[in-house]
């Protein structure tokens, strides 16, 4: 479940995805 909730970030803010959010 953690990997949808990253690609789900990642759509909605890429910038939090470096963040490891």
């Amino acid at each position: 479940m953690a990997k949808l909730s990253m690609k789900l970030k990642q759509q909605q803010e890429p910038k939090f995805s470096t963040r490891g959010y």
